[in-house]
């Protein structure tokens, strides 16, 4: 019987030590992140959820910092950063034509803006919603802004009750650069809620201005997805070597700030007195920057503030082109498998759809032409190396090839 009672005894201590590791381990270890658009954006393809991470004390070396974020939102996340990767085109409501062209290039989404360009007239964003239902393209639609300055719950309620069945609706766009704008917080999470209340299964984007990336998480409680537009090219730079360096190195710190939560990024597509058009090659090194960076979509701005001859000769070729390369990407980096001799030349390879070859996208960061080496680990097996954008056979020997590239050029290669 005292023998009993002392087994009895252990066997309680023993169970209390366990509890209190167990306590102990889960006070230490931080669960993942769960956000609510995990559930309501399976259907509507823009889903990312990460641990939470320090930034990492060494952000010098560019390779090491990019590396690092790079696996926050990859290798460390059960679903990947660019699958279903989202393209977007801004819009305005009052134009109704251009949507066919837009949905023909492979865009899933537009951004209509029908702030002051509607006028109040629901009868024609219905007519809009009607077009892009046709046109097979989903659209991110805006309420009236003054409603929400103006804190008129039962206007916004009522917008939101007459369109959130439409076919066509893909989310909310509740406001744009709030930061800027100086709508306070407070009043974005009451019309998250109310937004929610209505039409629980539509996400929610608020779109920032990117110098105002370190004020997104007071924002975390107002939307499911947040945008940031970057338009690095100012008519005052004569060239593109300062507006690329803002715009690549702002691109890694927006991450630090974006990644408990979807992304899209809005870069320049448009000119006016301060802005200029981006050439082709500019705006195809925005695109990949963005691509290989690790957010979950990407858009234009603006696709009404563009003359065609821009849309016929660079935004629809490049959006064309990289439709050819999407499904790779969008199946997640291979990481640590392709380097450069040059920091400055950022590397990424990726696996075909079909598990038959790989691209290999390599963006040059210099604001000046060099021939780099890339290098491809052992593990890959290579037969030939295409250059896609020179349509030629690259010389590949002994794990390795040269190439050399323009200034901020990217390069696209298909490895078989």
């Amino acid at each position: 019987m005292l023998f009993s009672k002392i087994k009895i005894k252990k066997i309680s201590y023993i169970i209390i030590i366990i509890l209190f590791f167990i306590t102990l381990t889960l006070a230490i270890v931080k669960p993942n992140f769960t956000s609510k658009l995990a559930q309501s954006l399976s259907k509507s393809k823009a889903a990312l959820i990460t641990k939470n991470h320090s930034i990492p004390k060494n952000t010098n070396n560019n390779y090491h910092f990019t590396h690092h974020i790079q696996k926050i939102r990859t290798q460390e996340t059960p679903i990947n950063v660019n699958e279903n990767f989202l393209l977007g085109w801004y819009h305005r409501i009052d134009k109704l034509e251009p949507i066919d062209p837009i949905a023909n290039v492979g865009v899933n989404l537009i951004m209509a803006y029908s702030n002051d360009f509607a006028k109040r007239d629901n009868n024609k964003i219905k007519a809009y919603l009607d077009a892009a239902e046709k046109a097979k393209i989903k659209i991110l639609l805006e309420p009236y802004r003054d409603d929400i300055l103006s804190e008129d719950i039962a206007a916004v309620t009522e917008f939101v009750h007459l369109f959130k069945e439409h076919p066509a609706l893909f989310g909310w766009y509740l406001y744009d650069e709030p930061v800027l704008n100086n709508v306070p917080i407070q009043n974005l999470e009451n019309f998250y809620r109310v937004i929610k209340a209505e039409a629980p299964d539509k996400p929610i984007v608020l779109n920032f201005s990117g110098k105002n990336s370190k004020q997104i998480p007071k924002y975390r409680s107002a939307f499911d997805i947040c945008m940031i537009n970057r338009y690095p090219l100012l008519k005052k730079y004569p060239n593109n070597s300062k507006p690329f360096l803002w715009f690549s190195q702002g691109l890694k710190e927006s991450l630090l700030y974006t990644k408990d939560t979807p992304c899209w990024i809005v870069i320049q597509a448009f000119e006016n007195t301060k802005w200029r058009l981006p050439t082709k090659d500019e705006e195809r090194y925005m695109i990949y920057s963005v691509i290989t960076a690790g957010y979950n979509g990407l858009f234009l701005f603006a696709y009404h503030r563009v003359p065609q001859e821009w849309l016929d000769s660079v935004a629809i070729p490049l959006i064309q082109e990289l439709q050819n390369y999407l499904p790779a990407i969008e199946k997640g980096q291979l990481y640590e498998k392709v380097r450069s001799n040059n920091k400055k030349l950022e590397t990424y390879l990726y696996q075909q759809a079909d598990n038959k070859g790989y691209i290999l996208i390599a963006i040059n960061h210099q604001d000046k032409e060099a021939t780099y080496r890339i290098e491809i680990d052992p593990t890959i097996e290579v037969n030939s190396i295409i250059s896609l954008e020179k349509n030629k056979n690259i010389y590949f020997r002994k794990g390795n090839f040269n190439d050399n590239f323009a200034p901020h050029a990217v390069g696209v290669y298909k490895v078989l």
